[in-house]
């Protein structure tokens, strides 16, 4: 993603389509000027020319999840004209969305890349998990968990996908710190981590975890 190519970015809540927005961004030509990114397009010319001069020579972000309108045909000619050397990066849940909102002769310069959920990619969810807790501080892998316990989350389908996986790393590291939580009851358990014992019990059968947790 080097290039200078106009970007498409298509995928579901939760599959992290902001932060890879700012990875192709840090490793572009463009990474010296700072990402703007915006999620509405005022009507005004005056904000829009606004929004242009401070885009210019970086990367230009529209997410178009929250826009009903069809952005101003006036407003992409200039964005995507080469006298402002935007790179502009659009987010949307589906192709159907950019085709509604984004006009033809400008949709079709962008390069689309599609980010699957993870519930297609089940072979990722181990390494993933693993990146997570290393971000967190965790003093434990995957790998020590049981068994069992690894084949549950690598199996399990994360509909909200790494709002819930960040989720589960989220609270198995809370757990980890809690000492003799395998000996609790499910009232000590939640006590000890500071929520509702049905809502940490039914996270807890709800990814399929099983007692003990850990190997």
């Amino acid at each position: 993603m080097k290039s200078a190519n106009h970007v498409l970015i298509t995928g579901e809540a939760g599959c992290d389509l902001d932060r890879l927005t700012r990875a192709i961004h840090a490793v572009s030509l463009r990474r010296a000027r700072e990402l703007v990114a915006i999620s509405e397009l005022p009507g005004e010319r005056a904000k829009q020319r606004e929004i242009l001069s401070r885009a210019k020579r970086s990367t230009l972000v529209i997410d178009l999840g929250a826009i009903e309108a069809p952005l101003d045909p006036a407003f992409c000619s200039m964005v995507f004209s080469p006298d402002y050397h935007v790179r502009v990066i659009a987010l949307a849940s589906a192709t159907n969305t950019a085709r509604k909102l984004i006009p033809l002769e400008h949709l079709e310069q962008l390069q689309h890349l599609w980010v699957r959920p993870l519930a297609l990619r089940p072979g990722d969810i181990s390494a993933l998990l693993d990146r997570i807790l290393e971000e967190r501080g965790a003093a434990f892998r995957l790998g020590d968990l049981t068994r069992a316990n690894r084949d549950a989350l690598c199996a399990h389908e994360w509909r909200d996908n790494f709002n819930g996986l960040r989720l589960a790393a989220e609270r198995l590291v809370e757990i980890s710190r809690v000492n003799g939580w395998e000996d609790m009851d499910w009232r000590e358990k939640s006590a000890a981590l500071g929520m509702a014992k049905t809502t940490l019990y039914d996270w807890f059968t709800g990814v399929g975890l099983t007692l003990p947790l850990f190997a």
